[in-house]
């Protein structure tokens, strides 16, 4: 059976230092039908220079430069640009495991649902005093592999005070899903878009799974 095609969408701005990392962890997925969209920002330091340098060697890399106008921009822009049967955000600071997007792919399609939500580990290299445990990307082990409607699962997360906005933790469907933007000139858009996703039908599928596949800069 043909693998779906995932669209890794990464936006980019001024992240010369983390940029080559992040990039390589998408590329080096143990998943081949995908691709990656790299959105420059507008960046003013090297990171256009990076890309291009990566390209080189990786020519299936999508870039697209754009003017800054922010992060909401710049990941609609991927979204216009993603051929992709499923959707992934990937931060240019962060960077995610090989086994990503099989491990999301392989759970969508056993267990038949729009939206895969994973758990992912805090780290702050650059700030070793920093407490991580004040950042907790682990969903309520209540709904951990179980199958459910969207709408049901915002509530319950909503109840038990655990809702993960971060786009970046999630894959979803975007045949189903697509039609859902970022709003740009706000702050705070991760909040409005996830749950814009969530409740955009009532009959989209979500599941969680325990796996910490996605590691977030603080």
């Amino acid at each position: 059976m043909k693998q779906p095609k995932v669209s890794i969408i990464v936006p980019i701005f001024n992240v010369e230092n983390y940029l080559e990392e992040c990039l390589n962890s998408a590329i080096m997925q143990n998943y081949e039908n995908k691709e990656i969209i790299a959105i420059n920002d507008g960046s003013t330091d090297s990171s256009l220079c990076i890309l291009n340098k990566i390209k080189h060697v990786h020519p299936e890399l999508i870039i697209v430069s754009t003017t800054n106008q922010g992060q909401s921009s710049a990941r609609n822009t991927g979204l216009d640009r993603a051929t992709g049967e499923y959707i992934i955000f990937l931060d240019s600071d962060d960077w995610i495991q090989p086994s990503t997007l099989k491990l999301c792919i392989k759970t969508i399609t056993d267990q038949h649902v729009d939206i895969v939500m994973f758990s992912a580990n805090a780290f702050a290299h650059e700030f070793p005093n920093c407490n991580i445990s004040d950042f907790n990307y682990n969903h309520p082990i209540s709904l951990l592999n179980k199958k459910t409607l969207s709408k049901e699962y915002f509530y319950q997360s909503i109840s038990q005070k655990n809702y993960i906005v971060q786009p970046c933790m999630y894959l979803y469907n975007k045949n189903k899903l697509g039609s859902v933007r970022f709003l740009p000139g706000i702050t705070h858009e991760d909040n409005l878009f996830t749950t814009n996703l969530l409740l955009k039908r009532d009959d989209s599928t979500v599941t969680c799974i325990p796996d910490k596949l996605y590691n977030r800069r603080i």
